[in-house]
């Protein structure tokens, strides 16, 4: 089987699966609507609600991969990453709140805005922001930076996190690849966030890199050229598409992406 069908059967399979896991989140919503439960009752849908939604956020990361993977052309349209930040960190209050964190931007007033695709930033940012709140300790701090360095942008996304041993950064972004830390292991994820993360700065010729030190905390920084090379390649040869569909700029729910640290 060609990596093409492997792909199309991971896209198939992902849909159908999340049509009846969002069937079962309603129906344990309904529940909770009839009347009071008793605590085995609340504790026993408390159990179903936890579980659907994690197989549902795997679907999802299936389906983006699928999408992303199937997808070779850059929808490129002005990427304001200002905005898309705060967006994605709303969606993000209520695990903030939670875990009590700082969080800080900072954007370079020469930043200006990036030829780019809307869709694949949003998922570098959000899966990159969702980690560091998810692997970060409690009262902990996240900082995003995005710098102007002519040609590219620089973003670095760091935490005050558990961090990551040395021996897991080599293979930090595969697919699957999920690090075994009893710190990490609590934390729900399906290993797809960071190839997903890679894949996309790829596609627009840029670059991502970690650092990391157990205890201490955690830095992503991405490269990104304020015109992507493939862009670039695509004008050049009349593919490349003008502007963006509407579909492909909606803000997605932070729980779309519910990305482990790899």
């Amino acid at each position: 089987m060609s990596q093409d069908d492997n792909l199309e059967l991971l896209n198939t399979f992902a849909h159908d699966m999340k049509t009846p896991l969002g069937a079962v989140l309603h129906y344990a919503d309904l529940i909770q609507q009839v009347g009071p439960l008793n605590e085995s009752q609340k504790k026993f849908l408390d159990r179903i609600t936890a579980n659907a939604d994690k197989m549902l956020a795997l679907v999802k990361d299936l389906l983006a991969f699928a999408q992303l993977e199937n997808d070779r052309t850059l929808h490129v349209a002005d990427v304001h990453l200002g905005e898309m930040v705060q967006t994605i960190l709303t969606m993000l209050d209520a695990e903030i709140a939670a875990k009590r964190l700082t969080v800080s931007v900072t954007i370079a007033p020469s930043v200006g805005t990036l030829q780019a695709d809307v869709r694949r930033i949003q998922h570098v940012l959000q899966n990159l922001l969702s980690n560091a709140v998810k692997y970060n300790r409690e009262g902990g701090e996240v900082r995003f930076v995005c710098a102007d360095d002519g040609d590219t942008v620089r973003i670095t996304v760091q935490d005050t996190g558990i961090g990551i041993p040395p021996r897991a950064l080599p293979r930090l972004f595969e697919k699957f690849y999920r690090v075994k830390q009893p710190k990490s292991q609590p934390i729900e994820g399906t290993g797809l966030g960071l190839a997903i993360v890679k894949h996309a700065v790829d596609m627009h010729g840029g670059q991502v890199w970690v650092e990391s030190e157990q205890g201490k905390g955690t830095t992503f920084t991405v490269l990104l050229p304020r015109v992507s090379a493939l862009a670039r390649s695509q004008a050049q040869s009349g593919e490349l598409l003008d502007g963006v569909d509407d579909d492909r700029q909606e803000p997605q729910d932070a729980s779309d992406n519910d990305s482990p640290l790899g």
